[in-house]
């Protein structure tokens, strides 16, 4: 869990919050809870997709899935790996110069313990958080590039050898080809950043504190069973400026899920700016729309679209930033949050999207940060 505020109003402090990883099967092309890769829910797709093709019998479509989901039953790990479930190694702070010259404060946080069935996630999920003193130009790999202002903190995330429950969907697929010619559109399993996006009063900072020392104790099986948590049940946020479009959540219940119109080709900060009303505020969380992806094998990287979906909630919005499969390989991305001293009133005839949702909440770890420290440091 991050807080952040714009010092000349302090009484708005803006959060996100880090939920977890999920993996799921992009068959809408982005993330839904209906496509999460746990047993349940694959099969419920699976049946539903195409368990009428191929026969009703045991021999047919239906046998074909029922068999394979004992299999999955037994070597699936949960789809969801929530974050408060985890334990957190700190390093740093520590102060450094990037290759321009400019200097830096940074810290990362690694996950150095994973609940049951997340063993291969222990040391190979992380975050590097680093505020530069001016404006900082990122080139990963060479790949694509982005620039990071003196207002602003990046969050690089790093996931390595992640475990697919979906290669274990590959016996069937093929099974389903080679029997009845049906073809999936989406083979490969894809994985979604979950994170909250709330605000909250500066006098009710003691309710994040609260919700940050509360650990998840046991892992649910799919995303949506996870509970709601303190910070988002007290958050205030009434609208967010995601692109080119105004979200409404203020006193929403439900909310579908919908793919968010992050642009491809070249490589941009995609921004959520915080808003109430007609009013733009300071705060915002970005994120690039490529990520990163290293073969620590053949010493080579790619690039790859990333994309989002969300939800909306009763003040608060649930934002799922989705990468595709990469295999064994290591995935890096920018996220960030900071500063928008220039935030404006919201242009005119700015198109307003009215979504609704039940929905849930976890915590990470908690930094705090103020327009002050990050140009101090």
């Amino acid at each position: 869990m991050f807080l952040w505020y714009y010092n000349d109003n302090a009484s708005e402090v803006y959060c996100v919050k880090y939920r977890g990883l999920i993996e799921y099967l992009p068959l809408n092309g982005y993330y839904t809870p209906d496509c999460e890769a746990n047993p349940q829910t694959m099969q419920s797709l699976m049946l539903s997709e195409y368990g009428g093709m191929g026969g009703m019998g045991m021999s047919g479509m239906q046998g074909l899935i029922g068999d394979a989901y004992q299999g999955w039953v037994s070597n699936f790990h949960p789809s969801y790996l929530p974050f408060s479930a985890c334990s957190w190694d700190l390093t740093g702070p520590s102060q450094g110069t990037d290759e321009n010259g400019g200097t830096y404060v940074s810290f990362n946080l690694t996950l150095g313990g994973a609940p049951s069935g997340f063993g291969f996630a222990q040391n190979n999920v992380s975050f590097r958080c680093t505020f530069y003193e001016n404006q900082s130009t990122q080139q990963p790999y060479g790949l694509y590039s982005y620039t990071i202002g003196p207002e602003e903190m990046d969050m690089a995330l790093s996931v390595s050898d992640w475990s697919w429950n979906t290669n274990y969907m590959s016996s069937l697929f093929t099974s389903m080809h080679r029997d009845y010619g049906v073809t999936v559109p989406s083979q490969t399993g894809s994985l979604a950043l979950w994170c909250d996006l709330t605000s909250i009063d500066m006098k009710n900072l003691g309710v994040a504190l609260n919700d940050a020392n509360e650990p998840l104790t046991s892992v649910p099986q799919n995303s949506t069973l996870a509970p709601t948590g303190l910070l988002e049940s007290g958050s205030t946020l009434t609208d967010i400026i995601a692109g080119d479009h105004q979200i409404h959540m203020q006193n929403m219940q439900e909310s579908t899920t919908d793919a968010l119109s992050v642009p491809t080709g070249g490589a941009a900060p995609y921004r959520m700016q915080f808003a109430e009303g007609d009013k733009t505020l300071p705060g915002f969380f970005d994120f690039v729309n490529h990520a990163a992806v290293f073969n620590q094998t053949a010493g080579e990287a790619y690039s790859e679209d990333a994309t989002a979906s969300y939800r909306t909630a009763d003040n608060y919005m649930q934002l799922f930033i989705c990468y595709p499969y990469f295999g064994g390989n290591t995935l890096e991305h920018g996220p960030s949050i900071g500063i928008d001293t220039k935030a404006q009133l919201i242009p005119e005839n700015l198109p307003v999207i009215l979504i609704v949702i039940t929905v849930t909440a976890i915590v990470m770890a908690t930094a705090k940060k103020s327009r002050r420290f990050t140009r101090k440091s």
